[in-house]
């Protein structure tokens, strides 16, 4: 009984280490085959650029079928499957609709790769599926984007974007809205504003407090109309007591486009109000008036 129960143990024990030892999924997929995009560097196409996708086989032991399907742009590596490209197995290859249908794409059963010209429908993540007798294991997925440019920011003063030599009068406390805007192109570079005092040597530094906000939004490219991603930083600030002057400034980072404001502040007494009632009247200098700012501020 002793030798029968002893048996048993060590069975038990060997299962058990043989699920402990036994890969992960992903770890599987990785060792069987791998998603290559050989073109476009980076992952970033021009529309109408030539698009390069295979998958490249390391193991074809296990593998019964292999799968290239096209998930979404917030679609994780591991996501369940998506659109289907192409199926390849048991000496088969087959395109799968709408890519079968497709002028542009050419589909080379051999090497298991896909060659097509860029769209903006083709953004997405492409991914290789191993399909084995364990089941369908997901690969490394290849994000693809559509190139876009970015635009020149816009700055708006409590909504509103003053013309070369406008007079903004306000009173001293007042709270205004400045807002940064820009189409920041793809892939997404980021946006802030900053304020740069008039006091030689003062250097630039990013107002705190923003809100920020992305979208994806249309935009006219050529006969045809592209979608493309926008940003906008949202900042409150308090107009303070101030004799100085400076700049503000909307930046686009990683490019060097920005839109900027300088302006003079000059106080003086309200007559129409009560004693030691002041206003500020801010009048905009320098080139291209994107908005008009208050100078003496404080996050609110």
């Amino acid at each position: 009984m002793r030798a029968f129960e002893l048996a048993i143990m060590i069975g038990l024990l060997l299962i058990t280490t043989a699920i402990e030892a036994k890969p992960t999924n992903n770890a599987t997929a990785e060792k069987l085959l791998k998603t290559v995009m050989s073109s476009p560097s980076g992952g970033i196409a021009q529309l109408g650029g030539p698009v390069e996708i295979t998958c490249r086989v390391i193991n074809q032991v296990d593998v019964i079928m292999i799968k290239l399907v096209k998930l979404p742009l917030n679609a994780g590596d591991s996501a369940a499957a998506g659109q289907e490209v192409f199926t390849a197995g048991g000496g088969k290859q087959k395109l799968r609709s709408p890519w079968d249908t497709r002028p542009d794409l050419v589909f080379n059963g051999s090497s298991l790769t896909v060659r097509f010209n860029m769209s903006q429908l083709d953004e997405g993540r492409f991914r290789c599926d191993a399909v084995t007798l364990d089941g369908e294991l997901p690969g490394n997925a290849q994000q693809l984007l559509t190139l876009q440019p970015p635009s020149a920011p816009g700055l708006l003063f409590d909504g509103a974007a003053p013309k070369p030599g406008d007079q903004l009068e306000v009173v001293i406390g007042d709270i205004l809205t400045v807002n940064c805007s820009a189409n920041v192109g793809k892939p997404a570079g980021d946006i802030r504003i900053t304020f740069t005092p008039a006091t030689q040597g003062a250097p630039e530094k990013e107002v705190p407090g923003a809100t920020n906000a992305s979208w994806t939004g249309p935009i006219s490219a050529g006969n045809h109309t592209v979608f493309t991603i926008f940003k906008s930083s949202l900042v409150k600030v308090k107009i303070e007591d101030s004799h100085h002057g400076g700049s503000f400034a909307c930046r686009l980072t990683p490019s060097s486009l920005a839109a900027s404001l300088t302006a003079d502040v000059n106080e003086t007494a309200d007559t129409t109000a009560a004693a030691g009632n002041w206003t500020s009247q801010l009048v905009a200098r320098g080139p291209a008036i994107h908005a008009l700012f208050p100078v003496g501020f404080t996050q609110t």
